[in-house]
């Protein structure tokens, strides 16, 4: 039953709360039909799954439009927050700021039923030097939550709002009192600052990531090479570390205390006192709900399914709060598990009756043992990856490679430097063992050290990480997810069935993915960005990413700048105005840029002009044509306005500046195929286009505007363009 609350929850997710009733109305029809025309022995379970389905698919829907709805008024309005820091500022890539409001007063006092508690996450370039619990009071620019792979993830966490701080407005109070609940922070950062001390920066930040979860003190480049790797579970604190954390303390337990129950019950205390120490998320909440209810079968001598288990774990973890089904961890974790508990179990078992028998000696043994703990391992890291797998292809965008090599390298060796860690520190309390606590730490540094080592190398393989952003992708991941469905189902379930599956599977991928790449390979897409004011042009191609513009309004800077892969490989700046430069040093201090190209002018910013020579920037002159291959761009220059014409051979894209005037172009510039408005312009009469696209909030009097979403031009083979929204 647990497991079908789940997937009701996760339908309606995916479906959206509007759908709820066509939703139920299906489920419903099987379900009366079910009770009353179906006979055997299992009606009573299929009724209770489809019922459990029912459940999550209008708990979610409840929630969403009791919490979440409400807040939609406060889209596009301007107000005074107060409110309280609810967690330490996080720095990647800028600074992140947690608050938690107690009164929001409107700009606009039209607007009626302010939702007045809400949690906030506001981005700032600059270090504001508040303190967590600090109260402060400031003003706030709202704007609707924008459609990305993590929106779901961070509604999941109750940010149901962007939120912009106004330069200068902030206020803050120092006559604050921390919660009782500050204990646990005090110990989480004592536990960090020991670790630093004892380690040093990058063994302390890795131990100090699988102990506690906090990430803050890693290098951006080794997360990275732990993403690339795909080691990123391993930074989460999840049910790996839990369950060897569990094991630890439970064994140690059991070499003073021969009454396993008593041991049982202080294992629990433990299991709860770490939850809350490491914040609580949902992925160690999922964990630690599985972990309990393991230790409680010490007391009622009866051990609990696997699968049970995750059932109950998904059903508390989500039952006060349906939305955290969207969030990141708890999918990977969720996923994860359920792939270890059914498939990763099976794999196990075929793989080992496969062994070949050893001789009945000591070496013998040795070599049953490593072939057992190489199958285990295998079992469990393949079956994890293949259920983990449609979230790292439709969220994250990626597939990692080598991921087997990684986790056979660390699978070993991660436990080892959690279980020392916990030693050391343990050790660290007592006065007089210093030089037994540095002899410790010198170990745990060269197991961190190794750790960090083979995370590097993989990272550094050719391949080691491949894109999936594009639709193709998805599709024959939808493909590959029907066809292993009922090709196992048709089998019934057999591990031997595997091999024919996956060649199928690779057969109907490899004949999507061709088709793609056949069509893109003749093809252009520009997409128009939903960048507020301005206008963001990317264009996406087997080659990688180019960006043509890169302006729009400022609280639109997070949103655009995840609209864009990670790869760019080229940058043009076309003039230093908002509507082209806006986003620019957004894009290049959070994606790799490989070059950048802008505009020549004396009035860009000190820092725009900093960032531009570290990237090494080649600057143009007026009526510059830069050529990339399919398409040539152009910078056309009239007085103190520059403009951008695409020329893709027969069809053309004339991108006109805020206040230009048409009248100071030639004609052939005037009869452009597509012309992208952003802002009033002189002598529009003069233009000769068949579609026209404004970069701005809703207007009409235009084709399309991208206030309703990104804008795609398409340039297909034969030469024609095709747009269209999304």
């Amino acid at each position: 039953m647990g497991l079908c609350y789940m997937l009701g929850l996760l339908v309606a997710m995916i479906t959206g709360i509007g759908f709820t009733l066509i939703i139920l109305a299906g489920i419903s029809v099987p379900a009366i039909l079910l009770s009353i025309f179906y006979r055997k022995e299992n009606k009573t379970a299929l009724l209770a799954g489809l019922l459990s389905v029912c459940a999550g698919v209008l708990w979610y829907s409840v929630f969403y439009y009791v919490n979440v709805t409400p807040v939609e008024v406060l889209n596009n309005e301007t107000g005074v927050v107060s409110g309280s820091v609810t967690e330490t500022t996080a720095t990647d890539k800028g600074y992140y700021y947690y608050f938690e409001t107690t009164d929001i007063q409107l700009n606009n006092s039209s607007v009626k039923s302010v939702p007045q508690r809400l949690k906030l996450r506001i981005k700032s370039d600059s270090d504001l030097c508040i303190e967590q619990y600090q109260k402060v009071k400031f003003t706030a620019e709202f704007t609707e939550k924008y459609k990305s792979p993590y929106t779901n993830h961070d509604i999941s966490n109750g940010y149901y709002i962007n939120a912009r701080l106004v330069e200068s407005s902030l206020i803050t109070y120092n006559d604050y009192s921390r919660p009782w609940y500050s204990v646990f922070t005090d110990v989480k950062n004592a536990v960090a600052d020991k670790c630093t001390a004892l380690l040093g920066g990058e063994q302390g930040g890795l131990l100090i990531s699988l102990l506690l979860g906090d990430k803050s003190q890693l290098d951006g480049s080794i997360k990275d090479s732990f993403r690339i790797a795909g080691l990123s579970h391993i930074l989460v604190v999840s049910g790996l570390h839990l369950t060897i954390i569990m094991s630890f303390v439970f064994a140690f337990l059991s070499l003073f205390i021969k009454n396993k129950k008593i041991s049982a019950g202080i294992t629990i205390g433990f299991v709860v006192f770490y939850t809350i120490l490491a914040g609580c998320t949902y992925s160690i909440m999922r964990a630690s709900v599985m972990c309990i209810v393991y230790l409680l079968s010490f007391f009622i001598m009866k051990s609990p399914g696997s699968l049970n288990s995750l059932g109950l774990a998904g059903i508390v973890t989500t039952a006060l709060n349906p939305l955290a089904i969207g969030n990141l961890g708890l999918m990977l974790s969720f996923s994860a598990t359920l792939g270890i508990a059914t498939l990763g179990v099976r794999l196990n078992a075929f793989l080992t009756e496969k062994l070949p028998e050893f001789p009945e000696n000591i070496f013998g043994k040795g070599l049953n043992k490593a072939a057992c703990y190489l199958i285990n391992t295998t079992a469990i890291s393949l079956s994890a990856a293949i259920f983990t797998l449609p979230v790292m292809v439709f969220v994250f965008q990626q597939i990692n490679i080598y991921f087997l090599l990684s986790n056979l390298l660390i699978s070993l060796v991660a436990p080892l430097v959690i279980i020392v860690g916990i030693v050391m520190l343990a050790l660290s309390c007592v006065p007089f063992l210093q030089v037994l606590v540095e002899l410790v730490a010198c170990i745990e540094g060269l197991l961190c050290s190794y750790i960090i080592w083979v995370t590097g190398l993989v990272a550094s393989l050719p391949f080691s990480a491949v894109s999936v952003d594009g639709t193709a992708f998805r599709l024959a991941m939808l493909a590959v997810i029907a066809v292993t469905a009922v090709f196992f189902v048709a089998q019934g379930f057999k591990i031997k069935s595997a091999a024919r599956c996956a060649v199928v599977n690779i057969a109907v991928a490899v004949m999507i993915l061709s088709g793609q790449y056949a069509v893109k390979s003749q093809s252009i897409s520009f997409k128009i960005v939903k960048s507020g004011n301005g206008v963001t042009i990317v264009e996406d191609g087997i080659d990688g990413t180019n960006i043509i513009s890169c302006g729009g309004s400022r609280y639109y800077a997070e949103s655009t700048v995840q609209d864009i892969n990670d790869n760019v490989n080229s940058l043009l700046i076309p003039g230093y105005q908002q509507y082209y430069s806006c986003f620019a040093q957004n894009i290049v201090q959070d994606l790799s840029v490989k070059n950048v190209c802008a505009y020549s002018s004396n009035k860009y910013s000190d820092d725009m002009l900093l960032t531009l020579d570290n990237m090494q920037c080649e600057f143009v002159g007026e009526n510059a044509v830069l050529n990339y291959g399919k398409y040539t761009v152009q910078i056309i220059t009239t007085k103190t306005r520059n403009w951008l014409y695409i020329n893709c051979g027969n069809e053309n894209i004339l991108v006109m500046p805020q206040g230009g005037d048409c009248s100071l172009l030639s004609k052939e510039y005037l009869n452009a195929d597509v012309v992208v408005f952003q802002g009033s312009c002189k002598n529009a009469q003069l233009l000769n286009y068949d579609t026209s696209v404004y970069c701005g909030s809703n207007k009409s009097g235009y084709s399309y505007c991208t206030g309703g979403g990104n804008v795609v031009i398409y340039k297909f083979a034969d030469g024609s363009f095709n747009l269209w929204q999304n």
